[in-house]
């Protein structure tokens, strides 16, 4: 099957689709189809052998193309309508790193690029990559650096309706390749701690996710058992909440399967899962959310099936959306429901959006894209859906807290009951600090609740403030891990205190 990352569909307002890829002699080419699936057009679009590139599309029907090429020379294209913009943003060090599952996304006047790095001289490790800017100098994350096995594998990136970012991706763990997610916040422009997904017992491959229109993020994969592959799946629901948690895992197919490289496809109210079995490619399908599925017999037979990367600007109730499909070597629209016409939520405007380049005092690189018209940071329904997530992590940090705050109360009360322990005294003056940080903690968050109800009443001047809004809550989620953290190195003492107050902590 040939590398899904050099094979990408792009839908735009229109709907014409966009076909981008690298033939066998490295070029790469640019293929555009009407809305019938007739081609238009078919050319080169580089002279220069591509080792890696990404694509896709924004609110503003621009697309947005960035490339290495065989010299290192990383460029960023643009294609509006039919013209074309390109800068050089700099030359990577090809000779020292491999780069690979080169990943643009723009949305809200930033461009955001990932990728994974591998040093040639220690190709054990990798790391995932994340640059982005606006108008300013890139602020550059190394997200997480693990052992990918023998080959690195891409990871799964979606985007839920706040403009936050989530990835699955492998890590070979102890003999066993696990799966792990990360979560990038708009807001606060920050990445979470990672996440182990899997079963540590058991060896997983072929991760495929997908973020639907009720923000549910779909994950499914593949594990073994008994020498076969099993299809598995799980999901999280409402994943702009903090508070979001997974759901138990579900066995999709039984052991005899045997089934790879599943991909999602959410079509109306149903979410699909294609999956490839031998030579043929089957599906799943759900009408209630993921809670049970069923198989289906409407899949068309392939020849050769290949996976495209795919990307539209449509957005709307009713769409379908997929991040990757299953289509023939050159025909890339068996499986998928092209012939579907559905117009654009919003109406393409008349901006003319440019690539900007400049360097700063210190001779760095700066880059931008502008455009004409100023970007709407978000709708009032978005605002008001980004204020209710917030109120939900506030209400949840509250009542934690509170729970923590009566916990300590407990065990301040039984070391009072053996005041000539001199470890004791020394708890004592610990619990006593940290129930002092919580309470404190707890006002803070009380008075951030009131300024929310303020916030939502001046929405003319509500990027101002939920900037400064966002900044206070992380800041204070920080206070509280550090204080969490606190209290569990407490638990962790091998002491008769820690067996005295054990019971308190039992849920």
């Amino acid at each position: 099957m040939s590398p899904t990352h050099l094979h990408y569909l792009i839908r735009n307002q229109s709907n014409l689709i966009y076909y981008f890829y690298v033939n066998d002699e490295k070029k790469l080419f640019f293929s555009s189809y009407d809305q019938q699936l007739n081609l238009i057009e078919n050319k080169a679009l580089v002279s220069e052998p591509i080792i890696e590139f990404g694509v896709t599309v924004d609110e503003d029907d621009v697309v947005h193309l960035i490339y290495i090429d065989s010299s290192g020379n990383l460029t960023y294209m643009i294609k509006r309508d039919f013209s074309y913009s390109s800068k050089t943003l700099g030359k990577l060090d090809i000779q020292s790193n491999t780069y690979r599952y080169l990943t643009i996304h723009v949305q809200k006047g930033f461009t955001h690029l990932l990728c994974l790095k591998q040093n040639i001289l220690n190709s054990m490790i990798v790391s995932l990559e994340h640059t982005f800017w606006d108008s300013g100098k890139p602020k550059k994350h190394t997200v997480t650096s693990y052992m990918p096995g023998k080959y690195p594998s891409p990871f799964f990136f979606d985007v839920d309706s706040l403009g936050n970012f989530h990835i699955v991706y492998k890590v070979l763990h102890k003999g066993n390749h696990q799966l792990y997610y990360y979560k990038f916040s708009e807001n606060s422009q920050k990445w979470t701690s990672r996440e182990h997904i899997s079963n540590i017992l058991e060896d997983h491959s072929h991760p495929s996710m997908l973020i639907d229109k009720k923000d549910t993020l779909h994950l499914v994969w593949t594990s073994v058992v008994d020498n076969n592959l099993v299809l598995k799946y799980r999901q999280k629901k409402h994943i702009i909440n903090f508070k979001s948690t997974w759901s138990d895992v579900i066995n999709l197919t039984d052991k005899n399967c045997n089934c790879i490289l599943p991909v999602f496809l959410e079509d109306e109210d149903n979410i699909k899962i294609y999956y490839k079995q031998n030579k043929s490619i089957l599906s799943l399908v759900t009408d209630n959310q993921g809670l049970s599925w069923s198989e289906t017999n409407t899949s068309p037979k392939l020849e050769n099936p290949i996976l495209y990367r795919y990307k539209s600007c449509v957005n709307q109730e009713g769409r379908w959306k997929a991040n990757y499909l299953y289509g023939e070597e050159n025909y890339p629209f068996s499986l998928c429901p092209f012939n579907k016409s559905y117009k654009s939520s919003k109406t393409a405007t008349d901006k003319t959006t440019q690539l900007n380049i400049n360097k700063n005092n210190n001779n760095e690189i700066e880059m931008t894209t502008s455009s004409d018209n100023n970007l709407s940071h978000d709708n009032k329904e978005n605002i008001n859906l980004r204020i209710e997530s917030i109120v939900d992590d506030i209400e949840c940090y509250i009542n934690d807290m509170q729970e923590q705050i009566n916990k300590l109360k407990k065990i301040k009360a039984s070391i009072t009951n053996d005041p000539t322990d001199e470890s004791f005294i020394s708890y004592s003056k610990t619990v006593d600090r940290l129930v002092f940080a919580l309470e404190n903690l707890n006002t803070q968050y009380a008075n951030i609740e009131s300024e929310q109800a303020d916030l939502k009443n001046n929405l003319s001047s509500y990027c101002k403030k939920i900037d400064i809004f966002d900044n206070k809550l992380v800041d204070l989620k920080k206070q509280y891990l550090i204080i969490e953290n606190d209290i569990n190195n407490i638990l962790k003492e091998e002491s008769g205190f820690f067996n005295k107050v054990l019971k308190y902590f039992k849920n």
